[in-house]
């Protein structure tokens, strides 16, 4: 039993931010530099570190890799799971990818990417070729589509954004 538990505690727990600029509606992209998916446009992830709480954890990581720090975070948009390499527990990644906005135009890239942009989703959906990035995108496109005119978001703190 001791040893199940064990190897379940292995996976990652990560959190992703698909990140709408308020003023543009535009979603950011981030080009990953030469690690992992070197090359390729995503949205922000990263993982929860342990004992940490999971909106603190996302919003860490969305300072880390762009800068921003003005982030709202709103509905979870898709849970994940997939495995960074060979499935096995120590490459297996839970996570939620939580729909987010910000008013901030500056953006601070950390070391692993190269460069950002602002996108359409349709851009952001030409230029993801990631199956499980092109997924959280299109959850988003379908919450839109829900409601065209105007979206509201409640925010996990209980507010509520309209744009």
């Amino acid at each position: 039993m001791v040893e199940s538990i064990q190897e379940d505690a292995r996976c990652m727990v990560v959190a992703g931010a698909l990140i709408i600029h308020e003023a543009t509606g535009k979603i950011l992209l981030l080009r990953r530099a030469s690690d992992f998916n070197g090359g390729q446009w995503e949205i922000v992830y990263g993982r929860k570190k342990p004992l940490e709480n999971f909106t603190d954890g996302l919003k860490r990581e969305v300072f880390e890799e762009t800068g921003i720090d003005d982030l709202e975070i709103g509905s979870p948009l898709r849970l994940w799971q997939l495995f960074r390499g060979e499935a096995n527990a120590e490459n297996e990644m839970i996570g939620t990818t939580f729909y987010c906005t910000t008013g901030q135009d500056e953006i601070r890239l950390a070391k692993e990417h190269s460069e950002y942009r602002w996108a359409t989703l349709e851009e952001a959906m030409e230029l993801v070729k990631v199956d499980g990035i092109r997924e959280d995108i299109a959850s988003f496109m379908r919450l839109q589509a829900r409601n065209p005119a105007r979206m509201t978001v409640t925010t996990l703190d209980g507010a509520h954004l309209r744009l």
